[in-house]
């Protein structure tokens, strides 16, 4: 695929999301996603229209079904769009420290050493909110995650970690600055509506950055990401079942 498609695949992405959650009757949602499609074909060519519409309907036709699929679509918009816009420093920072057995184990050590090091400071900062005075209101994020189908959880294990990484970490953070890509992903947790989430959300993003900006090496961000999102399902689930 080349890079032209990939910006018009997150786009198309994006624009899926927005069409689908606009509240607009259907006909103007038709209209709105043939105007993309034309746009899209008079940016780039006609083929990129053609393909451009034939996300915007393949998506269209699944929607209803199956709603979460829009997490599927912004994902992949993320992941796209992170590869369009880092180019060349995407073998420096990922395909470089993943191109042989050796790298790859030494990418897997130090995502687990970064996994431990998160789970310290949201440890320490949890023990300080307490320690103030306030109860921090995470009931809505195990509403949330224990009310999900499994296979949006196996989702948010396998694919979450890569997109988020690749964005928030591989693009954001090394075009803007740790302490921009951090804010901007705690925003992104706002959907939980927890603030507390939001703010471990932040400083996850901090460890990470900071952590990619000494290092390069996007692939232990993933390994780190990754780990703690599955330990994270994995005890609200326990806790379900105690429940």
């Amino acid at each position: 695929m080349d890079r032209d498609a990939l910006l018009v695949a997150a786009l198309s992405f994006f624009a899926s999301i927005f069409i689908f959650y606009i509240p607009l009757e259907q006909n103007y949602k038709i209209a709105l996603a043939l105007a993309f499609s034309v746009l899209v074909g008079l940016y780039f060519n006609p083929a990129k229209m053609l393909f451009a519409l034939f996300l915007l309907a393949s998506f269209a036709f699944f929607q209803p079904a199956y709603p979460y699929i829009v997490t599927l679509e912004l994902h992949l918009g993320l992941l796209l769009s992170a590869i369009y816009f880092m180019g060349k420093d995407l073998k420096r920072i990922l395909i470089e420290k993943i191109k042989n057995p050796k790298a790859l184990f030494r990418a897997g050590l130090e995502g687990i050493g970064l996994y431990i090091v998160i789970i310290v400071v949201l440890l320490a900062f949890g023990l300080t909110v307490i320690a103030l005075g306030y109860k921090p209101d995470t009931m809505n994020v195990y509403d949330k995650i224990t009310g999900l189908p499994i296979y949006l959880l196996v989702f948010a294990i396998l694919f979450a970690p890569l997109s988020e990484e690749f964005f928030f970490r591989g693009l954001l953070s090394r075009k803007y600055g740790p302490l921009v890509s951090s804010l901007v992903f705690a925003a992104s947790h706002f959907g939980y509506g927890s603030l507390y989430e939001m703010a471990g959300a932040f400083l996850i993003g901090m460890v990470l950055a900071l952590y990619l900006s000494k290092r390069n090496n996007l692939a232990a961000c993933m390994v780190a990401h990754g780990l703690f999102i599955l330990t994270s399902i994995a005890l609200m689930l326990a806790m379900k079942g105690i429940a």
